[in-house]
């Protein structure tokens, strides 16, 4: 790719109202370009796309240029955009969409009737709405009478922490260290 060849190319995108055409700003582009496209079939591409009837009915500057070639390629800088202002969606796809037909009455997903059952039992499953269960109930644990209180909880930390040093220095039960 050389100078000459991107402009000769960019020089397209004149058929978009407020497209600059001042050497200065054409210069600009031309390096955009060079930081994004490896070859000339990837900015040949990004021009047809971008004036095409499909997608821009006015020159979108340089972000809505970045959007629509890295809805295609990966630019070389490594600074990908999804979307912009102006497709906060995301870049429309290449592809016409498809002519859905409209589902049978009672039908929420397919007619094909396993596909309908197993879509509809995972939606079902996976519904954040739902009450899975009601709240559990801790059972009490009878303590002798008495409510535990944070001393005792103290007191047993203590005397475990005691017998796991006792038993990593060798001493059994009740034997001391000197």
């Amino acid at each position: 790719m050389n100078r000459d060849e991107v402009m000769g190319i960019l020089e397209g995108l004149q058929v978009l109202p407020f497209f600059p055409t001042g050497p200065a700003a054409m210069a600009k582009l031309v390096d955009l370009v060079f930081s994004m496209a490896t070859s000339l079939d990837q900015v040949a591409w990004m021009v047809d796309r971008m004036t095409n009837g499909t997608t821009f009915t006015q020159w979108p500057g340089p972000v809505g240029m970045r959007q629509c070639f890295c809805s295609k390629y990966k630019p070389v800088d490594g600074y990908s955009i999804s979307s912009s202002d102006e497709f906060p969606e995301g870049f429309p796809s290449e592809k016409p969409k498809e002519q859905r037909r409209a589902l049978s009455p009672g039908k929420k997903a397919s007619e094909d009737p396993a596909l309908e059952a197993s879509v509809c039992a995972l939606a079902e499953v996976k519904d954040m709405n739902r009450v899975t269960r009601r709240p559990r109930r801790v059972p009490a644990i009878p303590v002798g009478g008495q409510p535990i209180t944070q001393a005792d909880i103290d007191r047993a930390v203590e005397e475990n922490r005691d017998r796991r040093a006792r038993g990593e220095v060798g001493l059994d039960g009740d034997e001391e260290a000197y």
